[in-house]
């Protein structure tokens, strides 16, 4: 059996910081972004931190070309 404690995952990950962060990066870079509602987002927000993904566009489940559509119908009623 193995005889890992907490601390020694600690240590661990305090002596490999950057494979921590590597590893949440890789993860949050190839799964969609879930609802942030639903306990799997809250704890993909917390990988995403680890990743130090911060202040960049997040997948925000709306195709490219309909958000264009959005803002342009937006913008259109905005301005009559």
């Amino acid at each position: 059996m193995c005889n890992i404690t907490i601390q020694q995952i600690t240590a661990w990950i305090q002596a490999n910081w950057a494979y921590v962060i590597a590893a949440a990066s890789l993860f949050t870079a190839i799964t969609p972004t879930p609802n942030p509602t639903t306990p799997w987002g809250k704890i993909y927000r917390v990988l995403d931190a680890l990743a130090l993904n911060v202040l960049h566009s997040k997948q925000t489940g709306v195709p490219a070309a309909q958000a264009l559509q959005q803002v342009a119908a937006a913008l259109e009623k905005e301005a009559k």
